[in-house]
């Protein structure tokens, strides 16, 4: 059991969660779009998703050194170098598996790296400084990662439900890190890590994230209300994404409500990550 919890440690340390749950909701959407993505698609995306996480990470590492404490800056820090060869060797398979990818595929994870790269820059920009543009940004690209190819191989896409899915997505994402934030509150504070949650301190961002989630609900109410009216022809399996959503959306509520049983072990990271785990059993 020891084995298995380290080896789940750092299957989380190293954002491989991260990683399946954004390559099995590309699935999803590709499904609802009746498309089809190419494995080196995928690999493409899996792999560009580790590396934007793997980056910010060690970014907070290196910035922190000596003072981290939690597993993941820790983790990062001991094995930075390693961490930066096996992300430049990554990087190199990335380059030579464009040559097997579609040219708008390409494009559009162009339009998305510039993106990325403004991240980062204003991220620099405004170190020390606790706003929300960290956790709206990571949501924001988390749902056009998982959007992105469905998007560009599908002519039909951009509809309505699809706009619906999207804002659910990026609320589910943004509600997810700054929960996970919230759970880290000691941890940050021990570091003097500077966050949006840490500013607000842990009653208003209770009561941030508890909006958010109310908000995340009706929308999913009010989305589902307005295409059953409207005569959408796919509604039958955009309803099981909607209900999928939900529940989602209650596991992230229910972490939130008893933040006590959660924060032991890491819990939360555990049923936190595990919510984007869940459309699998749409497949």
């Amino acid at each position: 059991m020891t084995l298995i919890r380290q080896l789940y440690t750092h299957f989380q340390v190293l954002s491989i969660d991260v990683v399946l749950g954004c390559v099995v909701n590309t699935l999803l959407i590709a499904k609802y779009c009746n498309v089809i993505v190419p494995n080196t698609v995928l690999c493409a995306l899996a792999s560009a998703t580790w590396l934007i996480y793997t980056a910010d990470h060690l970014a907070d590492a290196t910035k922190l050194k000596e003072k981290a404490s939690s597993d993941r800056h820790l983790f990062h820090f001991k094995y930075r170098k390693a961490l930066i060869i096996f992300s430049f060797i990554l990087l190199i398979i990335n380059i030579l598996n464009l040559f097997y990818l579609p040219i708008l595929i390409i494009k559009a994870g162009f339009y998305l790296s510039l993106g990325v790269l403004v991240y980062f820059f204003f991220l620099r920009l405004a170190s020390g400084q606790p706003s929300l543009f960290k956790e709206i940004s990571i949501a924001f690209i988390y749902a056009v990662a998982i959007f992105l190819a469905p998007a560009v191989l599908s002519t039909k896409i951009w509809n309505t439900a699809t706009y619906l899915l999207f804002v659910s997505y990026f609320l589910l994402a943004l509600i997810n890190l700054l929960e996970f934030s919230l759970f880290d509150l000691a941890l940050d504070e021990k570091e003097q890590y500077s966050s949006l949650i840490r500013k607000l301190g842990k009653s208003k961002s209770k009561k941030v994230i508890g909006s958010l989630i109310y908000i995340s609900f009706l929308w999913l109410m009010a989305g589902t209300i307005y295409l059953y009216y409207n005569d959408f022809t796919n509604f039958s399996f955009f309803h099981q994404i909607q209900i999928c959503l939900f529940f989602m959306n209650v596991v992230l509520a229910t972490l939130l409500l008893f933040p006590s049983y959660f924060v032991k072990n890491n819990r939360y990271r555990v049923f936190g990550d595990m919510v984007f785990l869940f459309p699998v059993f749409l497949f």
